[in-house]
C-alpha cells in the first residue's frame, strides 16, 4: 500500500483511488501484505479476480507514473505514454461536458 504506513504520513492515506477495479485491504496486515483481494470490473458490471498473468492498461497522473508516493512499480511500465492534457484540464473538460456532475461512492476500496 505504498506509504500508507509511514509514521510521518500524517494520515494522508497515500493509497490509490481506483476506477474499473476494486480492492480490499487491511491496515493490520504486515507491510506489503495489506491488499487482501483485487478484482477487475467486467463489461457487464460484475467483478472477477485480477489475473496475475494478464496485462492491464492503467491511467495515472505523472507523479505516480514517475514513482511518487513510493509507486516504483510504475517507473518501468511497458508502452508508457507520458503526454497529454493536465489532469486539471481533463477534469474541467469533463465537468463542462457532463455537468452537473453527481459523484457517488462506489465501494471500490474496502477496508477489512
Amino acid at each position: 500500500m505504498s506509504q500508507a504506513d509511514n509514521p510521518e504520513n500524517e494520515g494522508t492515506g497515500r493509497f490509490p483511488q481506483v476506477s474499473g477495479m476494486r480492492y480490499s485491504w487491511s491496515p493490520t496486515q504486515p507491510v506489503d501484505s495489506h491488499i487482501i483481494s483485487t478484482e477487475i470490473c467486467n463489461p457487464d458490471g460484475s467483478y472477477s479476480p485480477i489475473d496475475l498473468n494478464a496485462t492491464y492498461k492503467v491511467a495515472s497522473i505523472g507523479f505516480l507514473r514517475k514513482g511518487g508516493d513510493g509507486y516504483a512499480v510504475f517507473v518501468g511500465a511497458r508502452n508508457a505514454y507520458d503526454f497529454g492534457p493536465l489532469l486539471s484540464d481533463a477534469v474541467q473538460d469533463y465537468i463542462v461536458v457532463y455537468s452537473p456532475v453527481a459523484p457517488q461512492i462506489e465501494g471500490c476500496i474496502i477496508q477489512v
